[in-house]
């Protein structure tokens, strides 16, 4: 802690609002909680009592800001020892914990995989798909269940006979995935199978051949997914 206590005393009521509120990097909530363990050795009281229990809410808030944002690039950021838990009370390690598994984690990577998969499906469905056989998920959710089909409806005839098989290399392992949120993930996969089958009887109507049969396809194969579930 290198301010002085008159810096401290006026600018900390406002600092631990931001806190509570999610508004401050994780870099910062890092500080915040090094400032707690310096303020206790230096037996200074700050003027606001800290409630853990709000940072971790406000670091939780931070969070899933961050997971839309999707940062790009290598981040650098303040570690905390595992070395040097024994100076942090049960509240302060806590909390930082909840920062150190984000950022040590796959959560970001997932995230940003998932939207690179909503994101092009909305544009060039084959390509994404293609791309997506090399990267890593943890669920297959009703918002990808949603822009699949309409991503496979858009499709001509040539796109959508090669659209089942690409999706199917994605997912055929999904039932072993270590990561993978399996009940999530079958819920997407029922959604998807639906809104096929949907799509399907919209077909029949206008007795789109092909379509129909490149429909059935993907049908079927959806169908082998939800049932490695049970194997």
């Amino acid at each position: 802690m290198d301010l002085d206590e008159e810096d401290v005393n006026n600018g900390f009521p406002e600092l631990i609002e931001l806190a509570y509120s999610g508004k401050l990097t994780l870099d910062e909530y890092v500080n915040l909680i090094q400032n707690s363990v310096w303020a206790r050795q230096y037996k200074f009281k700050f003027p606001n009592k800290i409630e853990w229990g709000k940072i971790r809410e406000g670091i939780a808030g931070r969070i899933n800001q961050l997971k839309e944002e999707q940062p790009e690039g290598q981040q650098i950021y303040t570690c905390i020892s595992k070395e040097n838990e024994s100076l942090f009370d049960k509240e302060e390690w806590k909390t930082y914990l909840l920062i150190d598994e984000f950022r040590e984690g796959n959560t970001l990577l997932f995230c940003r995989n998932r939207k690179i998969y909503i994101d092009g499906m909305g544009k060039d469905p084959l390509e994404t798909l293609y791309i997506c056989q090399n990267n890593r998920f943890n669920a297959f959710d009703d918002e990808m269940a949603s822009a699949t089909v309409k991503a496979f409806e858009r499709c001509n005839n040539a796109e959508k006979c090669r659209f089942p098989g690409y999706f199917e290399r994605i997912w055929e392992n999904w039932h072993v995935i270590a990561e993978i949120d399996k009940k999530n993930t079958q819920q997407g996969f029922q959604i998807l199978l639906k809104k096929l089958e949907e799509l399907k009887n919209e077909l029949l109507e206008s007795n789109k051949v092909f379509s129909i049969a490149h429909t059935e396809v993907f049908i079927q194969n959806v169908q082998k997914l939800l049932e490695k579930n049970s194997l």
